[in-house]
């Protein structure tokens, strides 16, 4: 049975010393790890995970993501305090009381301190993207360490998953809600074979996945990651990828191209593949290399047009197509640069530019204690180690932090909010943090703050917008540099969550702490309305991934809410003063004064009375004073003309079944606001003359004595 353990109970105590070749600086405070005891769990408990399992399988189209159970049923057993307390549902129309609201929490909080780790955070799966798995097989099975890094149980599960996250027409895609994918399906189809798994599984679950990939084009056409991925294999040559030149990292800096320039993960992913496509390198060539060589491809191995095949790509994964000034760069690298680099005397150059990529690829290793910036150039880093020498010590460090990665079963983030501590008594969370320590953190923050006033997710944006052009990835968009600017509709693009609701919280949570208001900040009231624009009809949002991919907001299939993102779009409007305009039913919508202002002629006709807003247009007509009255009132707030002509309670209640919304009181234009004073009769002078004062006397003096004369012609 499988047993999450935390912190330094990670360390393996094993004569082998295993635990020398990892190091911490907090005793491992965080940590997870997974460990399979064979002799662990009572036939109940095994019955109840196997159960579990197979939900899941027999619901995995429905339901893609997991649910952590495996985790949540261990902190059930060691977490015996909790108290599973009454659920509260409040009907439509009902008032939400502080009593009801107090409860909820109170469930709430009982329900995350059960699934909180002894050491303070909270441990779950980041899991989702297809290709990270894919990665760490390939790296294994090259170096020799696959069976004695993951055990037999370790490669069971990994088979498992990727069995459930298959799709229905055999393919896999970029991540576990994706439509298939080349990039997905040949990297998980390979994985498959290099655990194990026969060509003719008997099952058919890999000969799907093989027919899916041959009837979409072969592996000639993967994305670059997954023809980099195939080449240090051995079932692709390094004659179809577009040179990635290491000696790009001997440019001087003042260089806008220089790679150290480049966003924190794009750079961190390209220098180990770098370093792998300057060498050539290409792992042992086995007998499971040669068949996957025969299994891939809708022509034989030795006749693919590999100089072809260095631009193709499948139109399922064709995210970012190259522009044609990156054809024109590759092919003149390619066909120009790289046959000189191959070759002596530029070959010195080249070998001058691997030693510097791996000093820095040296360095990110140590400076992160060998876990990485991520789980793609951990595993490029751990492959890098090995080529430049698989007795290595650095490769052997890499090791023991493959673990830090693996998590068994199904989803969650840890955040960690210091500030709060301080407000907290120390026997809860011991010792507050040190004054001088918050200041340095400030001061740290402050030193990242871009010349456009903005933050970068990791650091400063060290170069320019154009350099986009240069991006190689067909699947992966926008990922060169930074791009921290409101959208015109007033959205944020959220970039690690789902994805303007997410986005919307950080920007808006981000102005607040600004000392920015919703009453003198536009940004602030077009992020509100574009929240309000979005929520749905029966109340909360529900936003699909689908907004990350073509950046338009789309609603969940069924236009059904979601938890995760109306709580985000409800924290938003709480920070930003306006949650009290969120919908609750169909007549609470918020408009402002220039959105009502339009709707000012007889053919579609608003008025603003006491801080609603009604579409009276269908009642124009039937209006006993006649409609055009009711136009008069339009263009203004109309509270004062609709009072002061004395309506009966009938006709109030009438005016409900017009109402479409509310006014936001902030947009009225201050000249609206009706104030009563006593009439003034202004003194006459000579500057207040007009023509006027005679003309119109005059005009209906003509109009008297020519009526009779009019009638008597008639």
């Amino acid at each position: 049975m499988w047993q999450l353990k935390i912190g330094a109970d990670t360390v393996p105590s094993d004569p082998s010393n295993a635990g020398g070749w990892l190091s911490t600086l907090n005793n491992h405070v965080g940590r997870q790890v997974w460990h399979f005891d064979p002799g662990l769990g009572s036939p109940e408990d095994l019955q109840q995970i196997q159960q579990a399992r197979q939900r899941f399988s027999d619901h995995r189209f429905e339901k893609k993501h997991s649910a952590d159970l495996l985790m949540r049923m261990q902190f059930a057993k060691e977490n015996s305090s909790f108290v599973n307390l009454p659920q509260v549902k409040v009907k439509d129309k009902e008032d939400v009381t502080e009593e009801a609201v107090t409860r909820t929490l109170r469930r709430a909080i009982n329900f995350y301190s059960t699934i909180q780790a002894d050491d303070g955070h909270w441990p779950g799966d980041y899991g989702g993207p297809m290709f990270l798995i894919p990665g760490l097989v390939v790296t294994l099975s090259i170096t020799g360490a696959l069976n004695a890094v993951l055990s037999t149980e370790h490669q069971r599960e990994i088979c498992r998953y990727l069995y459930n996250h298959q799709n229905k027409d055999g393919g896999w895609g970029l991540h576990i809600e994706g439509p298939s994918t080349m990039f997905g399906s040949v990297l998980n189809y390979v994985t498959l074979r290099l655990l194990g798994e026969e060509a003719e599984d008997g099952q058919g679950a890999v000969d799907k996945a093989r027919k899916w990939i041959l009837d979409h084009g072969g592996a000639a056409a993967i994305t670059s990651w997954g023809k980099m991925w195939l080449s240090v294999l051995g079932v692709y040559e390094w004659a179809g990828n577009n040179p990635l030149p290491p000696e790009l990292w001997l440019l001087p800096y003042l260089l806008p191209c220089h790679p150290g320039r480049m966003w924190c993960h794009c750079r961190m992913v390209y220098l180990p593949m770098c370093y792998l496509y300057g060498k050539r390198f290409v792992g042992p060539i086995t007998p499971i290399i040669r068949s996957l060589r025969k299994e891939l491809y809708l022509v034989p191995y030795h006749e693919v047009d590999w100089n072809k095949a260095r631009n193709q790509c499948a139109k399922e994964d064709l995210y970012y197509p190259h522009p044609l000034v990156q054809d024109i760069l590759w092919a003149s690298l390619h066909h120009v640069y790289e046959p000189l680099f191959m070759h002596w005397p530029a070959k010195r150059l080249r070998e001058k530019a691997l030693q510097s990529v791996m000093q820095h690829i040296h360095y990110e290793d140590e400076n992160t204690r060998y876990i990485c910036i991520g789980p793609v150039n951990k595993v490029l880093n751990m492959l890098c180690c090995w080529a430049e020498d698989p007795h290595s010590e650095a490769f052997k460090l890499h090791i023991p932090r493959i673990y830090d990665y693996l998590w068994i079963a199904e989803d969650g983030m840890k955040m960690q909010a210091v500030l709060l501590l301080s407000k907290l008594p120390s026997e809860i969370v011991g010792k507050s943090i040190d004054a001088q320590q918050l200041y340095n953190a400030v001061n740290v923050i402050l030193s990242l703050q871009n010349t456009d006033g903005g933050f970068a997710t990791y650091e400063l944006t060290r170069s320019y917008r154009w350099l986009e052009l240069m991006n190689p990835a067909e699947t992966f968009g926008d990922i060169v540099i930074d791009y921290p600017i409101q959208a015109t509709d007033g959205s944020w693009y959220g970039s690690w969550g789902v994805c303007f609701t997410y986005g919307g919280w950080f920007g808006i949570r981000g102005l607040v702490a600004a000392g920015r208001r919703y009453d003198n900040c536009a940004s602030l009231r077009k992020a509100c309305d574009f929240l309000l624009s979005k929520e749905l009809a029966a109340g909360g949002w529900g936003e699909s991934y689908l907004s990350c991919q073509n950046k338009v907001y789309t609603n969940i299939k069924d236009d059904r809410p979601h938890i995760v993102n109306t709580g985000w779009a409800m924290l938003s409007l709480i920070d930003a003063g306006q949650v009290r305009f969120a919908q609750m039913d169909s007549n609470s919508k918020l408009f402002t004064f220039d959105e009502v202002a339009k709707h000012n002629h007889e053919k579609d006709c608003w008025l603003i009375i006491s801080g609603h807003v009604y579409d009276v247009t269908s009642y124009l007509p039937d209006h006993p004073g006649g409609g055009e009255l009711l136009v008069l009132a339009v263009e203004k707030d109309a509270t004062f003309d609709f009072k002061s002509v004395g309506h009966s309670e009938t006709a109030q209640e009438m005016m409900k079944k017009y109402q479409i919304g509310k006014i936001d009181p902030l947009t009225l234009p201050t000249e609206q606001k009706h104030v009563e004073t006593t009439p003034h009769k202004p003194t006459p002078s000579l500057l207040s003359f007009s023509p006027l004062h005679v003309l119109i006397p005059l005009l209906l003096l003509v109009l008297a004595f020519a009526f009779p004369y009019w009638k008597i012609k008639a």
